[in-house]
C-alpha cells in the first residue's frame, strides 16, 4: 500500500476550471477540498485543461522519490508510473458513491494524516456524485455564494494557513449552506475574495441571462421533454436558465471535449430522478461520458431528445 510519509514529494492534480456564464473560473466542490488537503500539507498542487492521455502522462513524474495523486477525473493507471494514486468516481464501470475528496480524506485517516472524516463529507458526496437534489433544500447554499467560493480559489492553490482554516470550518460545519456561509463571511483573504466576486456575480448576472436566453433554441421532444440548445456554457446561472426558460434539458458546448456538447437534466423538475441518458437518442460510439449520478452526458452530435 502506498504511503504518503514515504515519498520526498507529493504532487496533486485535477481537472481545469470552466468560465461562469458571469466570466468567472469555476471548478467543483470536490477538487477545490482536494487542493485545500494539498495545501494542508504542503504538496504541490495544479489543474490540468487538457486531460488527454498525452497530457496527464506528460504531467506525471516516474521520480521515485515523487508521489503522484489524480483527483476528480478518468485516468487508465499506466504501468510506467507505480507512484501513482487516483481519486475518482466518474468510472460508470466501477460506480462509486464517495467523491474524489471524501475518497483522500478516508486514506489519510487510514495513514494517520487526518484525525477523522468531517461528517459533513457525507453530503457533499451526495451534493457532487448524485447531484444537488440529493441535499435537503434546507442545507443547499445561496447559489451565489457558492459560485463565488469556487471562483475564489487561488489559481496557484492553497496556502497552509488558508487551508487549515477551511479544513476547520468543514469538520465544525453541519450543512453545506452553513460551510458556504461561513467561508464568505469569514476575515480571510480567501473570503474577502470570495466577496468581491460575489458583488461581479450580482452585477453581471442579469446581463449575462439576457445574452443566453435571447439565443436560446426552446424545442419539445415527441415525448414532451422541454430542451433548450444554447451557444454558452451555463456554470453559474443553470438553474435560473431552467426557471427562465421553463425546461427540462439543456444542451450546451462541452467545455473540456472540442465539439461535443453537455446534455443536462434539470434535477429539481420532473425529471429529477430520470438518468438524462434515458432522455437522449445517440448512437454509443458518439458518447464522451456519462456521470454515474444521471444528470449529466456529453456527446458528439447529432443526438435527439426522445
Amino acid at each position: 500500500m502506498i504511503n504518503f510519509r514515504d515519498y520526498k514529494r507529493v504532487r496533486l492534480c485535477t481537472h481545469g476550471r470552466t468560465e461562469s456564464a458571469t466570466g468567472h473560473s469555476v471548478g467543483h466542490f470536490d477538487d477545490l477540498i482536494c487542493r485545500v488537503a494539498a495545501g494542508k500539507f504542503a504538496w504541490d498542487s495544479e489543474r490540468l485543461d487538457d486531460l488527454s492521455e498525452a497530457s496527464v502522462s506528460a504531467w506525471l513524474s516516474n521520480d521515485p522519490g515523487t508521489l503522484n495523486i489524480i483527483c476528480d477525473f478518468i485516468y487508465v493507471p499506466d504501468p510506467k508510473f507505480p507512484n501513482l494514486l487516483i481519486f475518482d468516481h466518474h468510472d460508470p464501470n466501477n460506480p462509486i458513491d464517495k467523491c474524489s475528496a471524501h475518497q483522500l480524506m478516508e486514506e489519510l485517516v487510514r495513514q494517520g494524516m487526518l484525525r477523522e472524516v468531517p461528517s459533513l463529507m457525507d453530503q457533499i458526496s451526495s451534493w457532487d456524485v448524485i447531484g444537488p437534489n440529493a441535499v435537503p433544500v434546507a442545507d443547499r447554499p445561496d447559489p451565489d455564494r457558492y459560485t463565488a467560493i469556487l471562483a475564489a480559489e487561488p489559481n496557484e492553490g492553497f496556502d497552509r494557513k488558508t487551508a487549515e482554516f477551511i479544513l476547520m470550518m468543514l469538520d465544525r460545519s453541519f450543512s453545506i449552506r452553513q460551510f458556504v456561509n461561513e467561508l464568505f463571511e469569514s476575515e480571510t483573504r480567501f473570503g474577502e475574495n470570495a466577496r468581491r466576486i460575489h458583488s461581479e456575480i450580482l452585477a453581471k448576472r442579469e446581463e449575462a441571462l439576457a445574452k443566453i436566453t435571447s439565443g436560446a433554441l426552446v424545442q419539445v421532444s415527441p415525448s414532451g421533454v422541454r430542451y433548450a440548445t444554447i451557444a454558452q456554457n451555463p456554470a453559474g446561472v443553470l438553474n435560473e436558465l431552467f426557471s427562465r426558460l421553463r425546461v427540462d434539458v439543456l444542451i450546451h458546448p462541452n467545455e473540456r471535449t472540442p465539439n461535443a456538447v453537455s446534455v443536462v437534466r434539470d434535477s429539481n423538475g420532473r425529471y429529477a430522478t430520470t438518468p438524462v441518458s434515458e432522455l437522449v437518442e445517440v448512437a454509443p460510439e458518439q458518447v464522451v461520458f456519462v456521470h454515474p449520478g444521471g444528470f449529466l452526458l456529453v456527446a458528439h452530435p447529432p443526438l435527439e431528445i426522445k
